[in-house]
């Protein structure tokens, strides 16, 4: 098992029973880095590390989400009520059918494709 022995590096966390590192960040000059010997599987961890490296988070449930040139694609497994975060502070929320896909004007909010 491969485990984080670099003292200038921060764990982010270790195994349970054992306690030795296995995810750290470790940040340089012109960027920072995570490093895991096991993969991530928890979305509430992937989305904490994004978070604190400055990407926008539009969406805090587990559907696809993709974001680019002023739209944003979000496909839903389960459906129900979304609530979407945009750039600009606002925030929509709206119900979506099981396995659907939509498309939205990340500026307005606007609902552009069901």
């Amino acid at each position: 098992m491969v485990v984080i022995s670099d003292p200038k590096a921060e764990i982010l966390a270790r195994l349970k029973n054992s306690g030795q590192p296995i995810v750290a960040r470790k940040t340089f000059n012109n960027f920072r880095s995570v490093f895991s010997s096991l993969p991530l599987h928890n979305t509430d961890f992937f989305r904490k590390l994004f978070k604190e490296a400055g990407c926008h988070i539009y969406n805090q449930d587990n559907d696809f989400t993709y974001a680019n040139s002023g739209l944003l694609m979000i496909h839903t497994k389960e459906g129900g009520t979304k609530t979407i975060y945009l750039k600009n502070q606002k925030i929509i929320s709206f119900e979506m059918p099981v396995n659907s896909t939509w498309l939205i004007n990340t500026k307005t909010g606007d609902i552009l494709l069901k």
